[in-house]
């Protein structure tokens, strides 16, 4: 029996405050028999003790049962709630001398056998099963001997014992879990899903997990194996789940070579369990790969979250800091980028210290006065002046011939209006080896400023290659480079061609004779064309490996863009574009010109403008004339595609600096040749450049006029398949004139003769008909000048006009 206050007790499962109350009636009437009794209360104060965590209160209650005598369904508990402390040893006595004593309830035999092969004695489990079956349970042994089935690798034996079971043998286990795990042991992941529920799953994946932590971990396991496992579906209090279900993604991601998402994925990562510590020892390493990575996107807003835990440790890694710097550099870090250095400052002191022999005093000035310089420049972008004045002076005690201290002088000579200073300083400093754009770009701007162009001229010869200045220092000349003008072609066949005729051994064209040689079948009718990635690869790598840096940087530049401008997109091509554009990317420290190469080669490859936007940035930022940079940068792609992916970037520009020669240039070339747009901002820059009498521009306006040029001949032919026709003596100078008078006299004579082999043939098939009518040959025979005239473009006619209809060039004026 039971009081009313008991059984109110009991109804809002206030066990504690019962039991109490059942010992206080005891006290006053000792005869009375309590239902439930005082163990049975006891026990299940544990039960809910252990399910708020409260292990040891739990023990206690469950040792207390013990005490009163009663064994049933109190031993499980028991060592349940040892185990839940780690106290496996605790568990396994208390179970072993339950069972030994024959205390144990038959009922919780289950509870030894789990323990045994928890401890991974398996034998002692067979011999128990074996010999003393009777003390346990049918379900017990069937269940026991799946397991040692399992474990034994006898899978399909192991289904049979498992499906004789009817119902689970302790609370929270799940013969569905057992036999799910089975048929994935075997392979058989059809009925493992189905045993999972996978048939409630809809078609873009599981719409929620099974309410038992089991079978969730063996879903996750069957998503994993499907591939499309979702983060959102493990409840985040599993943190052991989560932690696997990490490691996989992470994994995959590293499998299918996103190094960069994966370290996204590693970073959430901070295991101490053991069970994923192979991946754990990688995790500095695919970190590094993942920024790397992520540099050669164009995404270095992520670096740095990718990096920092790298940072964290004891040992700092010299080149990850170097690379980082350039990250927070792009990224206008400033504050970030000055904290690093100052760090850096102090473990190049240290390492110098414990290693004199690797810093000899000279490097370790030079480096040390670099890094001073570097934190001058942040001090000046977060308008630190004074302070950065301060850094600069730091520098010059330390290395005072130091190119970079010479160039930051430079600076502050120019910042105070001392021109003759600041002019003397900075043509050391490039003189001497310095490696910053800026000291460039300024010291011409000055030289132009103070009439000195002859100066800026002799500059430009020494040093401008090195920046990436394509301009040429006679306004009067223009020179291509060969492997640029074969490349213009963007059309296979006249590649090919071009090659062919042009002698120079060049690195750059020996790279697009390599291309040419591994191209196979036919081309496209857009000029493009397969070719053996493992043959053309293994001749670059050795056309690279005996070159330097920075005779690389237009190899590389060559190779990234013959296989963009002129391959069919098979597979592992975008692969392979992808590789050489980060070589040229990883130039980018020690050669400051392969920035703008990098830029020009993304801007061919990519289509879509957002797919810039970071990199560019960057670029354009560091320039100290962001409008020309961007100008010239669009004007190096032309050459290479007709693409409008720039586009928007230099109508801005324009919005800004809208009489800017340069940039109206730019922004028709990203207009079609002839179109109205194209003419009507050309003329508009090139006006404007005559009227500014901008050197540079109208040098580019040239350049422009020579790409034109080259433009309007290829459209004459749509084959190359047929060279060499002669004409009869005296035909030569008449066909000559009329190529001139059609596409202008800014043809220059070695370019007409590389295409008037092309031209003739089309010049014949389009206007002469049938050539041996014209020459009075009795021949029939067709075959013997055959060609296509299946293109009725009418802008690949020839149109005849008199000088005085012809329009003018930019040549002629």
């Amino acid at each position: 029996m039971s009081s009313p206050q008991l059984q109110n007790l009991l109804a809002q499962k206030k066990y504690r405050q019962a039991i109490d109350e059942m010992k206080k009636l005891q006290r006053s009437q000792p005869d009375l028999v309590f239902t439930p009794t005082e163990a049975d209360l006891w026990r299940l104060r544990g039960q809910q003790e252990l399910d708020k965590k409260e292990f040891k209160a739990a023990e206690s209650s469950f040792r207390q049962v013990l005490k009163l005598g009663v064994t049933v369904e109190v031993y499980y508990w028991l060592a349940k709630t040892l185990l839940v402390q780690n106290r496996l040893e605790g568990a396994f006595e208390l179970i072993r001398d339950a069972f030994e004593s024959k205390t144990l309830p038959k009922d919780e035999g289950i509870c030894y056998l789990k323990l045994l092969l928890i401890k991974g004695e398996f034998e002692t489990v067979e011999n128990l099963i074996t010999t003393q079956s009777k003390r346990f349970t049918a379900a017990q042994v069937h269940w026991a001997r799946g397991v040692l089935e399992l474990q034994a690798g006898k899978a399909k034996f192991a289904l049979i014992s498992f499906t004789k079971l009817k119902k689970t043998l302790t609370p929270g286990d799940s013969m569905e879990a057992w036999i799910a795990y089975t048929y994935q042991k075997m392979g058989n992941w059809k009925e493992a899903a189905a045993k999972l529920g996978f048939s409630t799953f809809s078609v873009f994946g599981m719409q929620k997990l099974p309410d038992r932590p089991i079978l969730q971990k063996l879903s996750v396991l069957q998503q994993a194996k499907q591939g499309n496992i979702r983060r959102e579906l493990v409840p985040k209090d599993d943190r052991a789940t989560q932690e696997i279900f990490t490691a996989l993604r992470s994994i995959k991601l590293m499998a299918d070579g996103d190094f960069h998402e994966a370290g996204h994925a590693l970073i959430e990562l901070n295991s101490t369990s053991g069970k994923i510590s192979e991946l754990m020892a990688l995790k500095p390493t695919i970190l590094t790969m993942a920024g790397e990575q992520a540099i050669s996107q164009g995404s270095t807003g992520c670096v740095m979250a990718l990096w920092q835990p790298l940072l964290q440790q004891k040992e700092l890694n010299p080149q990850l800091v170097v690379n980082l710097l350039m990250v927070l550099k792009q990224e206008d870090e400033h504050k970030e980028r000055e904290r690093l250095l100052i760090r850096f400052i102090t473990w190049i002191e240290q390492d110098a210290k414990q290693n004199p022999t690797i810093w000899p005093k000279e490097r370790l000035n030079l480096t040390l006065a670099h890094a001073h310089c570097q934190i001058a420049d942040c001090l000046v972008a977060l308008d630190r002046s004074r302070a950065a004045g301060g850094s600069v002076d730091r520098a010059a005690r330390i290395c005072p011939d130091s190119p970079e201290v010479l160039a930051r002088q430079g600076f502050i000579a120019i910042a105070e209006d001392d021109y003759p200073k600041g002019i003397k300083l900075l043509i050391r400093a490039l003189d001497g080896g310095c490696e910053n754009e800026l000291a460039y770009e300024l010291l011409q701007e000055v030289l132009i400023r103070e009439d000195l162009e002859d100066e800026g001229g002799e500059i430009r010869k020494r040093h401008g290659k090195k920046f990436g200045d394509t301009n040429l220092v006679s306004p009067t000349e223009v020179k291509i480079e060969p492997w640029i003008e074969a490349l213009s072609t963007q059309d296979y066949d006249s590649f090919s061609h071009f090659l062919n005729q042009e002698k120079s051994t060049e690195p750059t064209l020996e790279a697009c004779r390599i291309f040419d040689a591994a191209s196979k079948g036919k081309p496209t009718g857009t000029g493009k064309i397969s070719i053996d990635i493992p043959k053309a690869t293994a001749n670059w790598d050795r056309l690279l490996s005996g070159l330097t840096n920075a005779d690389k940087l237009p190899v590389l530049q060559s190779i990234a863009l013959s296989i963009q401008v002129l391959s069919k997109r098979d597979k592992g091509i975008a692969a392979l574009i992808t590789h050489y554009i980060s070589a040229i990317y990883n130039l980018i420290p020690e050669l400051p010109a392969a920035r703008a190469i990098h830029l020009t080669v993304l801007a061919v490859k990519e289509n879509k403008p957002d797919k810039l936007q970071i990199p560019l940035k960057a670029y354009l930022d560091a320039a100290p004339q962001p409008g020309n940079a961007l100008a010239l940068l669009q004007l190096q792609v032309r050459w290479f595609a007709q693409t409008t992916v720039l586009r928007s970037f230099i109508e801005t520009a324009l919005a800004r600096e809208q009489q800017h020669p340069l940039l109206l240039l730019a922004n028709a070339t990203t207009f079609t040749p002839n179109s109205s747009s194209y003419e009507k901002l050309k003329a508009e820059g090139f006006d404007l450049a005559r009227r500014l009498q901008d050197a540079k521009a109208l040098e580019a306006f040239r350049l422009e006029d020579r790409y034109a040029s080259k433009h309007e001949s290829q459209k004459f032919f749509s084959s190359t398949s047929n060279f060499g026709f002669d004409l009869p003596p005296g035909f030569q100078a008449m066909f000559e004139e009329m190529i001139r008078r059609t596409v202008g006299n800014n043809v220059p004579r070695a370019e007409l003769e590389r295409i008037m082999p092309m031209l003739k043939m089309k010049f014949m098939s389009e206007i002469l008909g049938n050539p041996s009518q014209f020459f009075g040959d009795d021949d029939d025979d067709d075959d013997d000048y055959y060609f296509d005239d299946d293109d009725d473009d009418d802008d690949d006619e020839f149109v005849f006009t008199t000088d005085k209809k012809r329009k003018r060039t930019f040549m002629d004026l």
